[in-house]
């Protein structure tokens, strides 16, 4: 940070004060100002502050030893050794014409137009805080050589939805097919697009080997990754999600049939905390294979909208999403939509609709851009993708067997319609196989099996889309808008099980548990595009191990499904769980069989919530049933959600000959399986209550994207079906459970007098850790007594309530403790009747006022560690004063 104070005439002097504010930290920066003052005004040559060396300090030096007087290198330095390193030390001091000479007075004019970015030295006693941007550094540019070889950049300044993104090429990453660096404000996203043309015979569909990465660097914020190794690990959650929603927004433009290998990368270079950089790396990617050789019927754009007051808003800062009710991301064409993510505080279809309309007319602006800075980069050369040949051979032989093959297919999936998934599948890879025998006799030799297949699976594929669109029925006998058979059980899980529920639709299963934590277990995640960590108190783990699908597998960490579906299904139920400051109806706790609490009704929800869905079954939508599932788990627990919350998703089987979609009449499919999402169009994943949508997700297939008019009418399909279902889980479990499971860790406010704290935490908090080893509850207590027990069950919360109580219970008037002698005086004895709390047995109520000789009251007198039984007369809270009487009954 000192290194930019160094100027010709100032700057080696401040090295001195840089080692002092090391040494002394920012307590001591007035002093050092004051020093550097003198030093600039000294009438000593500059070489003495330059070459004075500092004495070495240990690690625990404060400032406070006396340094020992150094004299002036030039005064002992007599060798010319010595004398050379003077002259050039003198010789850089000098101005000249490449670096001119800078004073500091300038730096601080610099400095003042920026207080974020302020040194020590510049008055500020505070160090820059993340999330207040600089603006960067000054930048400069050095040329040398011959750069002929070498394409010029092209800087493209437009401006998107009312901010300013500039796209770069040819300055960056110039090896690679389409490179474009993308900036808006404080973040820049650099793209680049990879093209391997060798050895890809083996892959039938671009889409197949398209692979993207989305990684951010944490200089982009500069900051040094928190983990040992200190630099970046795999991707990290919001990362996967991130390179999803940029791999779904791509993919459907690539066309089928060309062996490319495509990789495309999106990095991070630098952020702030403004904005997030998610829609700028989807218009930064698609630019990028804009600019590249690669066939592709791009450009895409993206933008981001939020609703706040009732207002929407295009491309919202960090600071306007924490206050808005929709949370959307929407990229497409020009008229259609490719991919869409959003989460929202139960917004209506119809609003929901006008904020897509509204994210169109931004998309265009953002494809105009695009369109602009590919019209004015020149590319080097051309290159004509790879086409593989169809195995089918064109002619009699071939057209008769593509006919009887459809024709088989279309037979199969008739007699499918009353069988389950196992049933169908073995029928269809019966079929599969005999078609595929069949083609292999006349097929050339040169082509692989991945071909071969494909060629066969295309012939599936179009028999399955011809019956919906001729009769309007499925593959599993169902009409367009049934929903598969719906099974929802709770509590089928005991022990230790705070909350569980069972969902089933069809063949898919999924079993959810709700598990409720303490404040201190919620989760932190570092973040690089906010101004610190994100706190998570609900989080949401979608697991699909192999045998739901009846297949074998290992078991490793969550892929990149995984950790979307569950995002997906987290989003969806979030807006439903209470924060911490919402406030509740009164819960009671029970130990037991026994109420010993009850919590008031001011008091907020304050547990982490985590539910773990388990797909014990797919076939088709797992998700939207992890949502069904997660709903009725956490009312089971307890957990005080507003209305319940359910998904549903909607397919898509559109004509294919037709050239304009939008014209022609959609065919959706309510409640899809995963065969539907295999051979179908689309996925449109919507999750919400009755009044409104929590959460959806789109995929689609078409060539163009999903036409906006056809949105509308999806989202009205998946309206109708999820109040069915809501009906149906509202029958399982109307409402949140009235009390908490007696295993579940329950949060116990109370207070305590501020003369009575010490007995707490006297000793280092002796007494506080004695009754976490004994209990498991953690004890927290402010200055004022405000205490909160938070413990891991309402046993453990019991036993802890008796242990503080004995420490700094509440003396009771009238009330009868047996008291331990602790101190004789004249005039009476001091007994201890809770831990700490003394109280004065007067002698009066000792010893009769007819025997008061020294001889009497001494005999008469308890002794010490003697144990009375007591009565509470009086208690002076201000003044902590007992006063005891004997307890006439014992």
């Amino acid at each position: 940070m000192f290194g930019s104070f160094r100027s010709a005439s100032t700057g080696d002097r401040l090295s001195t004060c840089a080692k002092r504010i090391l040494c002394r930290g920012a307590s001591d920066v007035r002093k050092v100002e004051q020093s550097t003052a003198k030093m600039q005004n000294s009438s000593l040559p500059s070489e003495y502050f330059r070459m004075a060396p500092t004495a070495k300090r240990s690690s625990g030096y404060r400032g406070k030893e006396a340094q020992k007087p150094q004299p002036p290198l030039a005064s002992v330095s007599k060798s010319a050794k010595s004398a050379k390193r003077m002259e050039r030390a003198s010789n850089n001091s000098q101005p000249t014409s490449s670096s001119p000479q800078r004073s500091v007075q300038s730096r601080r004019t610099n400095f003042a137009d920026d207080p974020a970015g302020k040194p020590f030295l510049n008055g500020n006693t505070h160090p820059r805080i993340l999330g207040h941007s600089s603006g960067g550094r000054p930048g400069k540019v050095v040329k040398s050589g011959n750069n002929s070889d070498v394409p010029a950049a092209l800087s493209l300044p437009v401006s998107v939805n009312g901010r300013s993104v500039k796209f770069e090429a040819g300055r960056m990453a110039r090896l690679a097919e389409g490179s474009v660096v993308a900036t808006s404000g404080g973040n820049s996203v650099l793209a680049a697009v990879a093209v391997s043309r060798e050895g890809g015979m083996e892959f039938q569909d671009a889409g197949t080997n398209l692979q993207l990465d989305y990684r951010e660097k944490a200089a982009s914020r500069g900051m040094i990754p928190i983990n040992a190794r200190k630099r970046e690990n795999t991707a990290s959650d919001k990362e996967t999600l991130v390179g999803r929603l940029i791999d779904r927004s791509l993919r459907p433009l690539f066309p089928k049939g060309i062996t490319d290998q495509i990789q495309l990368s999106c990095t991070l270079m630098s952020a702030d905390s403004v904005s997030n950089a998610d829609a700028l790396s989807i218009n930064a990617a698609s630019a990028a294979l804009l600019l590249s050789h690669v066939e592709w019927k791009g450009p895409v754009g993206a933008v981001r909208l939020g609703m706040v007051d009732g207002e929407f808003v295009e491309n919202p800062s960090i600071d306007q999403l924490r206050s808005s009710t929709l949370n959307m991301l929407v990229a497409g064409t020009s008229g259609h939509i490719l991919a869409l993510e959003a989460e929202a505080a139960e917004i209506d279809e119809k609003t929901l609709f006008k904020g897509l309309e509204r994210a169109q007319e931004k998309i265009d602006s953002v494809i105009e851009a695009q369109l602009e800075l590919a019209k004015k980069y020149q590319k080097i050369e051309q290159i004509e993708p790879q086409e593989i040949a169809d195995p089918c051979p064109v002619n009699e032989a071939g057209d008769l067997f593509a006919v009887q093959a459809v024709q088989e297919f279309r037979e199969v999936f008739k007699s499918t319609r009353t069988l389950g998934k196992q049933n169908r599948a073995k029928l269809i890879g019966r079929a599969f196989g005999r078609s595929l025998n069949r083609l292999k006799k006349i097929a050339a030799d040169h082509f692989s099996p991945v071909q071969l297949n494909a060629k066969i699976d295309s012939f599936a594929r179009q028999a399955f889309r011809e019956l919906i669109l001729e009769t309007k029925t499925r593959c599993d006998g169902r009409t367009l808008d049934d929903i598969r058979s719906i099974r929802a059980e709770v509590g089928l899980l005991g022990g230790d099980v705070h909350g569980s529920a069972l969902f089933e639709r069809g063949d898919t299963q999924v079993l959810a548990v709700t598990t409720l934590g303490l404040p201190q277990e919620a989760q932190r995640v570092e973040q690089y595009l906010a101004p610190q960590e994100k706190i998570k108190r609900f989080l949401l783990h979608y697991d699909f191990p192999s045998f739901c699908n009846g297949e074998v597998g290992t078991r490793m960490k969550a892929n990149r499904r995984e950790i979307g579906h569950g995002a997906l299904a987290e989003k969806a139920l979030a807006w439903m769980v209470p924060t911490e400051e919402d406030v509740l109806d009164p819960v009671e706790i029970f130990s037991g069989n026994s109420l010993i609490g009850k919590r008031p009704s001011d008091t907020p929800f304050r547990h982490v919530v985590r539910v773990n869905a388990d797909v014990l079954g797919s076939d088709g939508s797992s998700s939207m049933a992890t949502v069904c599932a997660g709903s009725m788990a956490l009312m089971h627990a307890g957990v005080p959600l507003a209305n319940h919350v359910a998904g549903i998703s909607v397919g898509l089987v559109a004509p294919e000959t037709h050239s304009d979609l939008s014209k022609t009449d959609p065919i959706f499919l309510t409640d899809i399986l995963g065969i539907e999402d295999h051979y179908g169009d689309m996925d449109f994943k919507v999750a919400g209550t009755a009044n409104g949508i929590t959460a959806l997700q789109l995929d689609v297939k078409l060539p163009r994207g999903l036409p906006l008019n056809w949105a509308s009418a999806a989202l009205e399909k998946a309206r109708i079906a999820r109040v069915r279902l809501l009906k149906i889980m509202s029958e399982c479990i109307p409402e949140p459970a009235k009390t908490l499971s007696p295993a579940a860790p329950v949060i116990s406010e109370s207070k305590v007098e501020p003369l009575l704290r010490p007995l707490l935490v006297r000793n280092g908090g002796e007494m506080i850790n004695r009754i976490y080893e004994g209990t498991g509850a953690r004890l927290f207590i402010s200055e004022v007594g405000d205490l909160e027990i938070h413990a891991p069950n309402s046993e453990a919360l019991k036993t802890a309530r008796k242990l503080v109580h004995e420490l700094v219970g509440e003396v009771e008037v009238g009330s009868v403790y047996e008291g331990k002698v602790v101190r004789v005086a004249e005039f009476g004895v001091f007994l201890e009747v809770m831990p700490g709390r003394h109280g004065l047995l007067h002698i009066s109520e000792i010893v009769p006022s007819d025997q008061r000789s020294t001889s009497e009251i001494e005999a008469m007198l308890p002794k010490l560690n003697d144990k009375i039984f007591v009565t509470v007369i009086e208690y002076d809270k201000k003044r902590g004063q007992i006063k005891l009487t004997k307890h006439k009954n014992k």
